[in-house]
């Protein structure tokens, strides 16, 4: 430690060395990881462990996906002097994670554990269709079906919302149905409105 004064604020370096072997834990940070819910991720790296000369070093791997669920990992050799640790997760949902990759090292030592996190990203909603309809200007549209849509991964229907154009220089918020949206609109003048 080394304590340095510098007019009036005083500041304290502390220098820590961490060695790896037996009896003493390795220093790393899990990965950060990007995923989009309900799509698989396969054999992503969620660690790197430094001055590890062979996978098999490391033992009782698992992994906290950080949504309440665990499972274990697997280690490869990432290039000299470090060994990776991989596992397959599917997120359901959308949000921020912290992960959690745990090890010991078979030379001995306390377990380690490395903090890690994932950004989930909502699956892309998909309009699988818009329909055409036919109107006589003034005459009202009453809760026409607009347009289709689906989710990969599907959430009660109050999470979502949608916004009709009709074309005629009105917009205005649809009914969201389980994979329809309607509207109701009144078109003034007559033309072909996209």
């Amino acid at each position: 430690m080394r304590a340095v004064r510098t007019g009036r604020i005083l500041v304290v370096t502390a220098v820590a060395w961490v060695i790896c072997g037996a009896g003493v834990a390795w220093a790393n940070t899990a990965a950060s990881i990007s995923a989009v819910e309900g799509q698989q991720l396969n054999d992503v790296v969620v660690d790197t462990v430094s001055s590890c000369s062979n996978p098999q070093q490391l033992t009782n791997v698992t992994i906290d996906w950080g949504d309440g669920t665990t499972s274990s990992g697997g280690t490869f050799e990432t290039g000299t002097n470090s060994c990776g640790i991989a596992g397959s997760h599917t997120y359901a949902e959308e949000g921020s994670y912290v992960t959690d990759v745990k090890y010991t090292s078979a030379a001995g030592g306390p377990p380690n554990s490395d903090v890690g996190s994932a950004a989930v990203s909502d699956a892309q909603t998909m309009a699988s269709g818009v329909n055409d309809f036919m109107v006589s200007d003034g005459a009202p549209l009453s809760a026409v079906g607009v347009a289709d849509w689906s989710d990969p991964v599907p959430e009660p229907l109050t999470s979502y919302s949608a916004t009709i154009d009709w074309g005629d220089g009105t917009a205005n918020p649809g009914v969201i149905g389980s994979g329809t949206v309607s509207g109701s609109h009144t078109y003034a003048n007559g033309g072909r409105f996209a």
